[in-house]
């Protein structure tokens, strides 16, 4: 694969699916230099706090940005419209809240349907997994990666953590304490739903390839090479990957019937409730489970799931719950003015 000298297979599946990685936060200047500090927790922060004085520090800043921009869309307008308001160009500027991503990646999904859910704008940033050049500001090279107000945020865990405190800080009607239950449930997707992703997405040659099809979006604004070298050489590399070292790794050996039971064994534990949360609106387990397996839709995984399952009315619930995307694609006028499309020092 390429980018540079090349990299390895461990290198690869971090580069194409995501993931998880140090804390680490970074302090924007008007120039595009700044210092990067960093630190791998022993244990993974929690879903509602984080004690590292690099979150003390994003705190502040989303503090800020929570309380002054004057166009967000408020939870209460979210539920008048049945959440199906998106938000504008205007609005996501507003916000200071910028997203790089990979579009099927299941840590970015996290993200993305969260903000969602709470009708937070914020700007996408698409990063070309090859030579991920949109990520040239800075040495973390994983996704996601989320810039409130010029201050770098790494790790889904800890970007969630920071939005769930302002969220709960703002009053948000959407917002509720986790239970013990959820929190099971949140950990379990961590843990073995996650692992199952790839195995499904990358089953096959032709499904591997079809997972590449998202490259061809024109808002991604990648060049025609940089389109099919990533497009072919990372579905080969990911079917490879996953034949020969994450199966194994996580005791995956039919990971379609594997991808059913797991599903249903979620569903099953619903009982008679609409969502985990036991309300009628989705919670943090709703949530987590569904941003996995939404970052399926479009590929024949998905649909198989939908079909050989009992997710799907559970599913298309909380993707009503959850409305449109309040994300938008970084305009030619923003992108001009975020960190990668500074020239290097």
């Amino acid at each position: 694969m390429l980018g540079g000298g090349g990299v390895g297979l461990r290198r690869a599946v971090v580069m194409l699916v995501g993931g998880g990685g140090a804390v680490a936060t970074a302090s924007l200047a008007v120039n595009p230099s700044f210092s990067i500090s960093s630190s791998s927790p022993s244990s993974p922060p929690a879903a509602s706090s984080s004690s590292s004085s690099s979150s003390s520090s994003s705190s502040s800043v989303l503090s800020s940005w929570w309380s002054s921009f004057p166009n967000k869309v408020s939870c209460e307008e979210a539920v008048a419209s049945n959440c199906n308001t998106p938000a504008s160009p205007a609005q996501a500027s507003s916000s200071g809240l910028v997203l790089y991503q990979y579009a099927p990646c299941p840590f970015c999904n996290k993200v993305r349907v969260f903000m969602d859910y709470h009708r937070i704008p914020y700007a996408k940033v698409e990063v070309e997994p090859l030579r991920k050049k949109q990520l040239n500001f800075t040495d973390y090279k994983k996704v996601p990666v989320l810039l409130a107000d010029g201050t770098q945020i790494n790790d889904s865990a800890v970007i969630l953590a920071q939005l769930t405190e302002r969220v709960k800080a703002s009053g948000s009607p959407h917002y509720r304490d986790t239970t013990e239950e959820e929190q099971r449930w949140i950990k379990w997707v961590d843990d073995r739903l996650v692992h199952l992703l790839p195995s499904n997405i990358y089953r096959t040659m032709s499904e591997s390839l079809q997972s590449f099809d998202y490259l061809l979006n024109a808002s991604f604004q990648f060049t025609p090479t940089e389109r099919t070298m990533a497009r072919y050489s990372g579905a080969v590399i990911m079917y490879l990957l996953c034949k020969l070292k994450l199966n194994k790794k996580y005791g995956i050996q039919d990971p379609r019937q594997e991808i059913y039971q797991d599903v249903d064994s979620f569903i099953n534990a619903l009982g008679e409730r609409e969502f985990m949360s036991g309300t009628y609106k989705p919670g943090s387990a709703d949530l987590a489970v569904y941003a996995a397996i939404n970052s399926l839709e479009g590929l024949e995984s998905f649909d198989d799931v939908m079909k050989n399952t009992q997710a799907a009315t559970w599913y298309q619930r909380t993707k009503a719950a959850v409305g449109l995307s309040t994300g938008h694609y970084a305009t030619d006028e923003e992108a001009a003015g975020l960190p990668h499309m500074q020239p290097t020092p």
